[in-house]
């Protein structure tokens, strides 16, 4: 394996974890490592390099600069210098221990980021299903975790959660984005921003209710102290509306007063009725009502709010608004006539602009966690035209603009039961197909779980599944999804209560 650009630059932000901000007040009696992420050993010699940090920056981005022999290595996040490719220049080429290693210009170059990483887990003999997937995941940019769009399936929520605190804490994943509302992160990050506390129930009602459960529980405390330290940011993706949260109870009245008295008197009133849904025989909600409130939001975005997250969140909103509008003023399709995904597309092409804008407001790239549905994650869902045009899922945007840097991940099972979200509505999972994909992966009856990689996706080329959502489909899945875990029994999630009320998304 010879070592690169890349690869150097991890091995730079890997040492900046030995370093922690200290309290001049409070020193501790003696050094210590305080993060699993970092060994408790090190060592490593360059020569002819020069580099610096930024200790102020999150873990990840603090590298400032790298020069080999007066160059700049290039990024290898598709900028001309791959991952394959190695730093040469009259340097060395150093391969992992058991091979030959050719020595010319630089002393020693650091192999624990290039051959000793968190992926080895998965080729030892204890390695599980769980170990490989995050051995697929490790080098990536943006992990896309589907699972199926009811969001009810208590092992698929529990190995995503466990794939979130293993891709944060050993392959440096540093963001967090997830398919809840953009309004409640954006007010926890002005809190960040602020210097003020943020809490656990705020993380949860972020969150949202359609993952209000014990299954998801355990991510809430984890994502809380990520972002207290700055290890991670994190955001949602929609632009929805979520109830009983910060953005249906405390926005508008927020944002509203940015406008003239005016329009604020006029745009609260229609905007109060609709997220209170006061609607009556007399107040009807229509077309029109959406159109007056979607120019509320225009107002707003085009420049009167009064801060960036402010504007973004009214961007959101008329977008959202925009939707309604062409919803209900579009007439019901004929029977029989091909499926209309322009709303659908609408929306992810919305969540994948909500990535973009968090993203720009890094100084340097990040490596992201995205949660969401796989009929949204999917690189692409063409097998699913009926003759109305393709649906343009969020994941199709992902990988045009981050190629083989994103990894979108699928469930399935053999069969149980799921939920819709975390309510106690439950419905069979039938018995999986003989001739199915998921009846391949777990032919062997002492499996509990199986990981299909993308070189098993392409070898199984066209065959019926049910990895976008709980319904049989054919397609070649290697051009749908980039692996896929599938489990012998899915199982309902167990409900738990927002902090703020008992809910369901």
């Amino acid at each position: 394996m010879e070592s690169n650009g890349s690869i150097l630059r991890r091995a730079l932000e890997m040492n900046t974890l030995y370093f922690a901000r200290l309290d001049v007040a409070n020193l501790p009696e003696g050094a210590k490592v305080s993060s699993p992420v970092v060994a408790d050993y090190n060592w490593d010699l360059y020569s002819r390099i020069e580099y610096g940090y930024d200790l102020t920056k999150s873990a990840g981005s603090r590298l400032t600069h790298l020069r080999f022999e007066g160059a700049r290595p290039p990024h290898s996040w598709g900028e001309g210098f791959g991952e394959g490719r190695s730093l040469r220049q009259g340097a060395s080429v150093t391969r992992c221990p058991g091979g030959p290693t050719t020595m010319r210009s630089v002393l020693f170059l650091l192999l624990l980021a290039g051959c000793a990483t968190p992926s080895r887990r998965a080729e030892g003999p204890g390695a599980t299903e769980v170990d490989r997937v995050v051995r697929d995941l490790c080098d990536k940019r943006v992990a896309l975790l589907g699972e199926d769009s009811h969001h009810g399936s208590a092992r698929t929520l529990e190995v995503k959660v466990e794939l979130t605190r293993r891709l944060v804490e050993e392959c440096r994943y540093d963001a967090f984005f997830i398919e809840a509302g953009v309004y409640d992160f954006l007010r926890i990050q002005e809190r960040l921003d602020a210097g003020q506390p943020i809490t656990e129930d705020m993380v949860a009602d972020a969150v949202g209710g359609m993952w209000a459960n014990e299954e998801v529980a355990p991510l809430i405390p984890l994502l809380t102290r990520w972002l207290r330290e700055g290890a991670v940011v994190a955001g949602g993706l929609d632009d929805q509306v979520n109830r009983g949260t910060y953005a249906q109870r405390e926005m508008a009245p927020e944002l509203l007063p940015a406008l003239v008295d005016s329009r604020r008197a006029e745009c609260g009133e229609e905007i109060e009725r609709y997220l209170s849904w006061r609607y009556d025989d007399a107040h009807r909600f229509t077309a029109a009502s959406a159109a007056r409130i979607q120019g509320c939001w225009a107002e707003l975005a085009a420049g009167a709010s009064t801060s960036r997250s402010h504007g973004w969140m009214a961007r959101n909103l008329e977008r959202f608004f925009a939707r309604q509008v062409a919803v209900m003023s579009r007439p019901p399709p004929p029977e029989g006539s091909p499926t209309d995904w322009s709303t659908f597309n609408d929306r992810d092409q919305s969540m994948f602009a909500n990535l973009q804008w968090h993203l720009s407001r890094s100084p340097g790239p990040r490596k992201a966690i995205v949660w969401l549905a796989t009929v949204h994650a999917a690189k692409d869902l063409e097998h699913l035209d009926d003759g109305g045009g393709p649906p343009v899922p969020f994941g199709s945007h992902v990988r045009a603009r981050f190629g083989e840097q994103a990894f979108v991940l699928g469930f399935s099972a053999l069969q149980g039961k799921y939920s819709l979200a975390s309510t106690p509505r439950t419905y069979d999972l039938e018995p999986a197909r003989a001739d199915s994909l998921e009846a391949w992966a777990l032919s062997s009856p002492s499996a509990d779980s199986r990981y299909v990689d993308a070189h098993q996706l392409r070898e199984n080329g066209t065959r019926v599944a049910r990895a976008v959502n709980y319904r049989w489909m054919m397609a070649p899945w290697d051009t749908v999804i980039d692996g896929l875990l599938v489990f012998r029994e899915e199982a309902p999630p167990r409900p738990r209560a927002l902090p703020s009320s008992a809910r369901a998304e």
